[in-house]
């Protein structure tokens, strides 16, 4: 109980129109909470999430049935309350009930987006008798045991934790008065003191945690299957709530806009978008393929070698040979090695952002709009982060400021000469 308290402050939300009659379950539930000096608060229908959305929340005890007959109609509404307080929030959830769990299980499946079908999942489908007493606090051990997200964020919360209290106490060491100059001098250089205080703050903070980080290293044991593609994006891409545009949106380098089904991803350098924001730089983004579409590939049957597209059949060859033989190329070519791919000095190309499995930046295709017409014509929908975007940004200036040189010949790389021997004439 103990290290669940220290990892899990806050409020106790419980939902369940039986929880103020003390002859049932959730109630002998809350009492036993409050006893151990939880703080809880109690409703006794689903809440709006204006109501909960501001709390510091530890878990949320939930029952599913607040509807008789009506099960389609129940579900929605929990789902759609889970789906929203749950938007930027890792909690774990009971969801209580004493239908059959599959039964509740198929519908979260369908619908609600933090629910995962295996032991790591941060919503819980239980009986009451299930939580009655520390048994409720034996769950969340088990689950924290069993997830690696929650785990590393906890590791890493008690890491910044302490570097912000560092942060702090240095800066007032230095002067309590602090972030009146950093505030003052943000603004008579026009830019958002803000937005700018906050990345100092995050700067810093990052710079005193640096060291201090201790996260387990986890096997894959008994896991589900894992989207890499969405893992790596989720690393590289940051997803916009509000994708309109406006007079008080603060524009980003690295920022991702959609105009009549074609994405831009704007390379203006940040101090020039704070200063003066009148217009940006954009680039045409786009996908390059899929990662199933590999140029060098075995199909399916290992019966054919595709090499841009076009088989060559290698039944009677040994599959180690080959192998090694693909590695080499690989390797001489740099086509896929060590994670780069291979590029065209016009263009970027980017792994697993913004949904794509594979992204081109074309360098060459530079386009200068205004923000007036940014507001009108086009929405804001993610922003590739660093240090991606600092790799566009940087290839793009070496490729515009670059002196042109003369074309390689092909036939130096296949062979094939044109001079024909003069013994031949």
């Amino acid at each position: 109980m103990e290290n669940v308290r220290t990892m899990f402050k806050g409020d106790i939300v419980i939902i369940d129109d039986e929880v103020n009659d003390a002859s049932t379950d959730i109630y002998k539930i809350k009492q036993y909470l409050i006893e151990n000096h939880f703080q809880t608060r109690s409703y006794e229908s689903i809440p709006l999430v204006e109501e909960v959305r501001g709390l510091d929340i530890a878990f949320i005890i939930c029952d599913w049935r607040f509807k008789d007959g009506d099960d389609d109609l129940n579900a929605e509404q929990i789902i759609s309350f889970l789906n929203e307080v749950t938007y930027n929030r890792l909690i774990p959830i009971f969801i209580c009930t004493s239908l059959d769990k599959q039964f509740v299980k198929n519908y979260l499946i369908e619908g609600c987006k933090k629910f995962k079908d295996n032991y790591a999942s941060c919503i819980f489908v239980v009986n009451k008798n299930e939580i009655q007493n520390e048994k409720i606090f034996d769950i969340i051990d088990q689950w924290i045991s069993n997830n690696p997200s929650i785990k590393t964020m906890k590791a890493w919360e008690k890491a910044i934790e302490r570097a912000k209290e560092k942060l702090f106490s240095d800066l007032y060491d230095e002067s309590e008065y602090w972030p009146l100059v950093l505030y003052d001098s943000f603004e008579a250089d026009g830019e958002d003191p803000n937005e700018e205080l906050g990345q100092f703050l995050s700067r810093n903070l990052i710079a005193r945690s640096s060291g201090s980080f201790e996260f387990e290293k986890f096997k894959y044991g008994k896991l589900g299957s894992i989207d890499i593609i969405g893992v790596l994006d989720g690393e590289r891409t940051f997803y916009y709530q509000d994708e309109n545009i406006n007079d008080a949106t603060l524009l980003h380098t690295g920022d991702i806009f959609e105009s009549s089904g074609k994405l831009y991803i704007n390379i203006k350098r940040q101090c020039d978008l704070m200063r003066g924001n009148k217009d940006v730089y954009l680039l045409t983004l786009e996908s390059a393929g899929r990662m199933g579409d590999a140029p060098v590939r075995l199909t399916d049957d290992k019966q054919s070698l595709c090499i841009l597209g076009k088989e060559h059949n290698i039944a009677n060859k040994k599959l180690e040979n080959i192998n090694e033989a693909l590695n080499n190329a690989f390797v001489k070519t740099n086509a896929l090695h060590q994670g780069k791919f291979l590029e065209k000095n016009y263009e970027v190309i980017i792994p697993c952002i913004y949904h794509l499995e594979v992204c081109r930046i074309n360098l060459r295709s530079l386009k200068v709009i205004t923000v007036d017409t940014l507001k009108t014509d086009y929405k804001r929908r993610a922003r590739l982060l660093e240090p991606y975007i600092n790799i566009v940004t940087e290839k793009f200036a070496n490729y515009v400021s670059s002196k042109g040189t003369m074309r390689t010949p092909e036939t130096l790389l296949t062979h094939q000469f044109i001079i024909c021997d003069i013994d031949e004439e």
